[in-house]
């Protein structure tokens, strides 16, 4: 993993929150740089701007001040419509509650990012196949996802992320709607397909248990960004 090769970064952000005369400041001048290919957990207690951090770092939303980089791009320098292109070229998302669309099927779920990219359909869905049935899903191809237990529909979601192959894939408590057993086994299909995809991960989580398979740990307090343990020299 080289240092210099930077999958996201963003450098002295700050967001605050005017409402009803309210200010709420969420951090101030928080900088963060993930390696391609690093794995980095994000842990903090309810309410100090993880998620917020999340949504800014995949261009969801922009900051009060302060820059995001995917690679080398500014995103926040870019059009709405650029950055859309950007996010679903370079990004995957995963969230607690998977956000699939139940009008489609499995496959149509997880092949969208390619077909939105422009991919023929029939590669989209051939790629889209073999990854779901890497995670176990080959009798579940063609249900819709009611027919689906939420383990399920969670490695669907996974698979969506990380289908189009993104240089980060960026995860908001991925596994914290599933019980422990369901969700220690999605997560280990999430490091399989990380590590065959060579895709940096960003996950937001309260659990420590989870956080302590990342390479890198910060910890969000007090909009402050922390290190807490690091594997990567």
């Amino acid at each position: 993993m080289s240092e210099y090769q930077t999958a996201i970064s963003c450098h002295n952000l700050s967001k605050r929150f005017d409402e009803g005369g309210l200010h709420v400041e969420v951090f101030t001048n928080l900088s963060l740089r993930v390696a391609k290919g690093e794995r980095v957990a994000i842990i903090g207690a309810s309410g100090s701007g993880k998620s917020t951090l999340l949504h800014l770092l995949g261009g969801l939303d922009k900051p009060s001040s302060g820059e995001v980089f995917i690679g080398e791009q500014d995103v926040n320098a870019l059009s709405e419509q650029a950055r859309c292109r950007l996010r679903n070229q370079q990004l995957g998302f995963i969230y607690q509650f998977h956000h699939l669309l139940p009008e489609f099927t499995v496959v149509e779920n997880a092949c969208m990012p390619l077909l939105i990219q422009g991919v023929d359909v029939r590669d989209a869905r051939t790629r889209a196949e073999q990854l779901l049935i890497k995670v176990g899903l080959e009798t579940r191809l063609k249900h819709k996802l009611n027919e689906l237990s939420g383990g399920e529909r969670q490695r669907v979601a996974i698979v969506r992320a990380l289908v189009a192959k993104p240089a980060c894939l960026l995860a908001d408590e991925p596994t914290g709607n599933l019980d422990n057993k369901t969700a220690a086994q999605v997560f280990e299909l999430m490091l399989e397909l990380h590590q065959e995809c060579q895709t940096s991960m960003v996950i937001v989580t309260h659990d420590n248990a989870l956080a302590a398979k990342m390479q890198t740990t910060y910890e969000l307090r007090d909009g402050q960004l922390s290190l807490v343990r690091s594997e990567v020299a």
